[in-house]
């Protein structure tokens, strides 16, 4: 079975980078807002490649400006599994938004095989 791996750096803005070598799934813009339960980032990931990318989830981490990690979250990707060329979205709730930090947004789903 096959891993495959995608990390993004962002900044709070919530503009995303890709890291080079990046397999073929890249991140849509994000919303981010407040509400009564704290704050929300809901985001979009799209499948570039010709497979079926099954068991998708973002790993959401917030790191200091030392580089140490203070909020690590994951969640899944619906549609599970993402077919090919498709888009899927996931969410995150946190307590509170972060202030001040570096975000990584990481991908990582097992191919088809």
């Amino acid at each position: 079975m096959r891993t495959g791996l995608c990390s993004f750096f962002c900044l709070l803005s919530l503009g995303c980078v890709m890291a080079p070598s990046a397999p073929p799934v890249v991140f849509g813009p994000q919303n981010g807002a407040e509400d009564l339960r704290g704050f929300r980032l809901d985001g979009t990931v799209q499948n570039l490649s010709d497979e079926v990318l099954h068991g998708l989830r973002v790993k959401l981490e917030f790191r200091d400006d030392a580089g140490n990690l203070v909020i690590s979250r994951q969640t899944s990707v619906r549609p599970d599994p993402l077919p090919a060329g498709a888009q899927g979205r996931y969410s995150f709730q946190l307590e509170k938004r972060p202030v001040g930090m570096e975000i990584q947004m990481t991908a990582v789903w097992q191919p088809s095989s």
